[in-house]
């Protein structure tokens, strides 16, 4: 590997040594690339990863395709970074693997878009395991224009027939409150599946499009699928939003018929619901019911018996 600027080298750890015995007498460099690389898989720290980095500068051995998602995992940027910019030719794993670092480790969405730009100027071919990440940056960033630059390339690329792209597109669609084409791509899907729905329907349901949120599920009943958590969650925010009281415990017994776990998300989507309804006696034993009451439930009740109160205060 070719070395731009010489990184710190980090002491070998009593954990990394080994025995001259332990090798091969006739390939003592794939051995210690064998050792190398378990020792990679087994490592949960940065500094271990720093330590076995150094041991592959020194013996010259090729492992940096292992060890930059270590670093990207173990959430270490600066040296990922580092080890990235070492690598004179990067490949199109090296490229996806900072991207996705970038977009939901570090949560630098700008800078994953650059690097997406990189790649492409590097002559490296962005793939479906780029676009996800590249689109999620953009919604991020409510850059419409970089996502429908995305999206023109995903349709050149022929990805658009992938399942996780076009998911992705509906959310990035979405959060830049660009709903209609989000729709757009929504309709073009003829093999949907549960996450597909679910990426619409949250879609209207967070852009404040209750009506078209619950109407799209009531389709999605009625096309053969059950909802699950994710699902449930947004409905109820719809339902909260229109008053659709009947709906929302409809979605609780659904919930007790299928024997779903009580979690935060759907307990206080439903304390949430009854709240902006009007019902405070549901709310409360929605709320007694919960096996585990974590700050967002304590808030969704108290929120929602502040809702109810102003109500009755009004009238």
């Amino acid at each position: 590997m070719v070395i731009k600027s010489k990184p710190m080298l980090y002491p070998f750890s009593r954990s990394l040594t080994f025995e001259k015995s332990h090798l091969s007498p006739y390939h003592p460099q794939e051995s210690l690339a064998d050792k190398l690389l378990t020792l990679l898989k087994q490592s949960d720290s940065p500094e271990s990863l720093k330590q076995i980095h150094s041991q592959m500068l020194i013996n010259s051995i090729q492992l940096d395709n292992f060890l930059l998602p270590k670093l990207v995992d173990l959430k270490d940027f600066e040296y990922a970074s580092l080890l990235f910019s070492q690598i004179p030719e990067p490949n199109d794993f090296s490229f996806n693997v900072m991207i996705r670092g970038l977009t939901n480790t570090w949560h630098k969405f700008s800078l994953a878009l650059e690097f997406y730009y990189r790649m492409k100027f590097s002559d490296q071919m962005p793939n479906k395991f780029t676009f996800p990440f590249l689109l999620k940056s953009c919604a991020n960033l409510a850059a419409l224009d970089q996502g429908r630059i995305a999206h023109s390339m995903i349709f050149k690329t022929g990805l658009n027939s992938d399942s996780h792209v076009r998911h992705s597109l509906i959310t990035m669609y979405s959060m830049c409150g660009e709903l209609s084409s989000a729709r757009m791509v929504f309709d073009q899907i003829t093999d949907r599946d549960l996450v597909s729905w679910n990426s619409m329907i949250t879609g209207y349901s967070k852009m404040g499009f209750a009506r078209e949120a619950v109407g799209l599920f009531r389709r999605m009943r009625v096309a053969g699928f059950e909802p699950d958590e994710k699902t449930l969650t947004s409905v109820l925010g719809a339902c909260g939003n229109l008053g659709d009281l009947s709906l929302g415990k409809w979605v609780e017994e659904f919930v007790d018929a299928n024997k779903f776990e009580l979690s935060s998300f759907v307990g206080s989507s439903l304390i949430g619901m009854y709240g902006k309804c009007g019902d405070l006696d549901s709310a409360k034993r929605v709320f007694d019911k919960m096996p585990k009451k974590n700050l967002v439930v304590w808030n969704a009740m108290i929120t929602g018996s502040k809702q109810i109160c102003t109500k009755w205060s009004v009238r």
